[in-house]
This record gives structure tokens, C-alpha cells and sequence, in this order.
């Protein structure tokens, strides 16, 4: 049996619920209809990031410039995001779009992207990361998207930083463990965060920084010096391993 495919509706003046018919924007009625090649009477599963869960629709109605869904039942209900934010520095095009992909499978909550010193990027193209977010939940089975949020300067993002965050410090200098990190969730404190630097790793000032804030727990990753975009995927996996 061929699978169903899953996708995210963006906000409508029409809520996802029992019987609703749902217009569908041309993109989406150009993938199911030219792309997937789906027609009336086709199922199709639909989410709308509000985290209320998947909907089992059929395709209603396919026109030259209009295709309606009906809503006919509630699918499965899925985990919400966490309630983490994984701040990461800019890195080139593709290494930051696997950030995004991959911290969007990994559940985190918020997205934001951060300017440092040694950052080989400086911008960040909005539709395509959003797009980036959407294709990861809808394979992955989410039912909410990730806020993403624009690019900060490292100073910003630095004041404004509230909560417990762990810090991942590539400089090692005795830091603990990421994991020993976390068993701060026992004594009741609130880790909401997870920094990530760049390539060529936070300067010296930057990290004096982090380390003399409060806000801020170093910690190490392990033995093995990993790739910015690779450090970010463990962060994320060894905090929900673990929450």
C-alpha cells in the first residue's frame, strides 16, 4: 500500500476540523496535483503547525486554478516541541540548512541563528529555511514548526539570553560533560537553550564572555573536535535523550 502523503497547511481562515472544506494554495495544489500526480477521491494528510495533531483528508474538488480538501477525521496525535531554543552561528548555505532540517527532526522549539566574530555568513534566506523546517516536519511527523527566528549579532543574543543555556565550548578547558551538564535539571534549574558557535569557533573574546555570564554552562562535547553543524545534532540528541 503506497504511503499517504503528509502535508502542512499554512494558517487559512478555515480551522483543520471534522467536515471542513480547505482551499488549498497553488504551490500545494501544484505539488499534490503536477508533482505527486494525486486526483479526486486521493487521500492526503494534513497538519497546520498549530501542534493540534494530523487530519485525514480527501482531495474534494481538483479545477484548473483551485483544488479543495475535506477534512473526514482526526489522524494521530504526535509529541510537542521542546521547549528549547538551539542558537546556532551562521555557517555557509548547506551546513546551515542541515542545522535547520535536523534540529527541526530533534523537536527544539525556536531557531536562532546568531552573528559571531568568525561567522562566514551573514544572512539568511527566510522562505528557504522556513521550507527547509516544513519538509523536515512533515516527514518526520511533527505537527508544529519550529519558530525562526532573523539573525542577531552575537552581542545581542548574548544580553539577551535568559534561563540556563548550555554552551557547547570547542576550547574544552576542563568544562563538563554535556551530559553531566544536564543533571542540572535535578536541582530544578530551567536549561531552555542550547549555543552552538562557528567554523572557525567563538574568539577569545566571545568566550570570556559566555564564561563570565551566568546565564551561560559550559560544557564539552566529547574528546572528538566535530563540525559546527554536527556538534549542533548532538547537543540536541544527547538534551532529549535526557528531557
Amino acid at each position: 500500500m503506497a504511503k499517504i502523503q503528509r502535508v502542512y497547511l499554512q494558517a487559512s481562515d478555515t480551522e483543520l476540523a471534522l467536515g471542513a472544506f480547505i482551499t488549498v494554495t497553488p504551490e500545494i495544489m501544484h505539488y499534490l496535483g503536477n508533482v505527486l500526480r494525486l486526483k479526486t477521491g486521493d487521500p492526503v494528510i494534513v497538519f497546520d503547525g498549530k501542534g493540534g495533531g494530523d487530519f485525514c483528508a480527501v482531495i474534494h474538488l481538483v479545477e484548473k486554478k483551485r483544488m479543495i480538501l475535506q477534512i473526514q477525521a482526526q489522524g494521530k496525535t504526535h509529541a510537542p516541541l521542546e521547549k528549547v531554543t538551539l542558537a546556532f552561528a551562521l555557517l555557509k548555505k548547506n551546513p546551515t540548512e542541515y542545522v535547520i532540517q535536523k534540529a527541526t527532526e530533534l523537536g527544539a522549539g525556536v531557531l536562532q541563528p546568531i552573528v559571531t566574530e568568525y561567522t562566514c555568513a551573514r544572512e539568511l534566506a527566510p522562505d528557504r529555511a522556513r521550507a527547509i523546517a516544513i519538509e523536515a516536519a512533515e516527514q518526520c511527523g511533527l505537527t508544529a514548526i519550529p519558530e525562526l527566528k532573523a539573525p542577531i549579532s552575537f552581542v545581542e543574543y548574548q544580553k539577551a539570553a535568559q534561563g540556563l543555556i548550555l554552551f557547547c565550548d570547542e576550547g574544552g578547558g576542563g568544562a563538563p560533560a554535556l551530559s553531566h551538564c544536564l543533571s542540572a535539571k535535578q536541582s530544578g534549574k530551567n536549561i531552555n537553550g542550547v549555543l552552538i558557535g562557528p567554523e572557525g569557533g567563538f574568539s577569545a573574546a566571545e568566550r570570556s564572555a559566555l564564561q563570565e555570564n551566568p546565564v551561560f554552562l559550559p560544557s564539552d562535547l566529547g574528546k572528538r573536535i566535530l563540525r559546527a553543524e554536527t556538534a549542533a545534532v548532538v547537543a540536541l540528541a544527547i538534551r532529549a535523550s535526557v528531557f
